[in-house]
């Protein structure tokens, strides 16, 4: 799956539809027209319209002014098209069908294969210029939020090397949520003003996960799987973070807040959507209220921190959070609705966001999350997760046979030697630069290394391209 600015991309496109993309490139060796090697295509989260296109190459000696090209779906020519490239050698260009594909719930094969090249010439190897790939359309898909929870403390020396970098590469990294719980070991010992403020709250959480030592880190609830406890975060590398992040999923959660009224009383609403029936044995959905920015003028630990960043200050109505029905049908919200009464003495309505997150207690793995991007303090918001209309999937689907050719300059003799998974005829051809056939031989093949010799000294001087097929392979 590739990396997406989600974000950039619904900002400028609310509902995007993507195209599928079907990729014609050389195989690396002598074809000199445009293949397919590379198909490109999505899965998609809703029925309508999409555009297919695909981009070519030209790999030959020649110019490539025409190509036409064709696509069925599940067996139905679907568009055929010729269109204007005017290629030189190794340049590439992307073209759409004009008729785009209506596409309807379910799993789709959609083909798509190169005709001909320059109106008449046909492509020389036609076994690898199509390509099939199912495609799968949903009722919904969103952009997985992975939670990072930290169970950190002011009294813990490391917590402060390592919890803040963490925290903000975390909260850097689009579609990663930080949460830290203040923590204490010995609360009747210690004046940690965020530790007694959500005490109960921290308590709750840092017992459900066993935490043993500060500062560890769960990801999306998991922890360290082979030696128990949470990770250290100075073991989580930003890669770690992408491969979390990196991912889709069924649920959307939307969040809803409508401000703060007169009693400082903040109602939040949750709305749980799944677009596949979703079965949760022992599945919770919890809120959290975060508070993303607070200063101290004093640190108010032995570790000297001052400056905190994504902390946990309530959980709605409780840490223990509210119990999901074991079976969501399809596209049929359940809804929760919380309210908060805010000691604003104390915090910073400015600075408070809400996260929601539903939790599998059994695995103790969130399945899905979201934050709020308004503050509470904002009048009204919604915040859903983003409803995707294209997870890209390349997919490798021309094996090129692994030969050798030496010397590359000789007036006399080459030499090939070729890998191959059977014994079989193959075939050798050799073209001009004008992608023209001069020269065809059948070759034995056997399994594993054949070396053989070619006799070039008839041709005139210049530059040749050499072919070799085996069964469906060509290199």
């Amino acid at each position: 799956m590739m990396n997406l600015n989600y974000e950039q991309l619904f900002e400028e496109n609310p509902s995007p539809t993507m195209p599928i993309s079907f990729y014609l490139e050389p195989p690396g060796t002598a074809d000199p027209f445009a293949r397919l090697k590379y198909l490109e295509t999505i899965e998609i989260s809703s029925e309508g319209e999409y555009g297919i296109g695909a981009t070519i190459q030209n790999v030959g000696y020649g110019n490539v002014s025409k190509v036409k090209l064709q696509y069925t779906i599940n067996d139905t020519l679907t568009s055929v098209h010729n269109f204007s490239v005017n290629l030189g050698v190794f340049e590439t260009k992307t073209v759409y069908f004009w008729k785009k594909w209506n596409a309807t719930l379910g799993t789709h094969a959609i083909e798509i294969e190169l005709v001909n090249v320059n109106d008449s010439i046909t492509d020389v190897n036609t076994s690898n210029d199509k390509a099939t790939k199912s495609v799968e359309v949903k009722s919904g898909l969103t952009k997985r939020m992975s939670l990072f929870e930290v169970g950190t403390s002011v009294t813990c020396p490391p917590c402060a090397t390592y919890v803040p970098p963490y925290v903000e590469m975390v909260d850097s990294i689009h579609g990663a949520i930080a949460m830290t719980y203040q923590g204490e070991f010995n609360p009747s010992g210690s004046d940690h003003p965020m530790y007694h403020f959500s005490q109960s709250a921290i308590d709750t959480r840092i017992s459900y996960y066993g935490l043993t030592g500060w500062p560890s880190t769960w990801i999306n609830g998991i922890g360290d799987e082979e030696n128990g406890g949470g990770l250290h975060p100075a073991n989580v590398t930003e890669s770690d973070v992408y491969a979390n992040t990196d991912t889709v999923s069924y649920i959307n959660l939307c969040i809803e807040h409508s401000g703060i009224n007169a009693s400082n009383e903040a109602s939040i609403n949750v709305k749980l959507t799944s677009y596949e029936d979703l079965n949760l044995a022992n599945a919770k959905l919890r809120i959290a209220v975060v508070e993303n920015d607070i200063e101290y003028s004093v640190a108010p630990g032995s570790n000297g921190e001052k400056h905190f960043t994504s902390v946990m200050r309530y959980m709605l109505p409780n840490a223990t959070g509210t119990v999901l029905p074991t079976t969501i049908a399809a596209n049929t919200p359940f809804e929760v609705t919380e309210t908060v009464t805010l000691d604003l003495e104390t915090v910073e309505a400015e600075n408070l966001h809400v996260i929601a997150f539903i939790q599998d207690d059994e695995t103790q793995e969130i399945l899905q999350a979201n934050i709020t991007e308004s503050a509470l303090s904002a009048t009204s918001g919604t915040h859903c997760n983003w409803l995707l209309n294209n997870v890209e999937l390349p997919q490798e689907i021309t094996e090129v046979v692994d030969f050798n050719v030496y010397p590359t300059t000789t007036s006399s003799l080459v030499t090939i030697e070729i890998n191959s998974d059977d014994k079989e005829a193959g075939v050798l051809n050799i073209y001009n630069q004008l992608g023209q056939r001069i020269s065809t031989q059948t070759i034995a093949l056997n399994k594993g290394l054949t070396k053989t010799q070619v006799n070039v000294s008839h041709l005139p001087e210049g530059q040749y391209i050499l072919e070799t097929i085996s069964g469906s392979i060509a290199g």
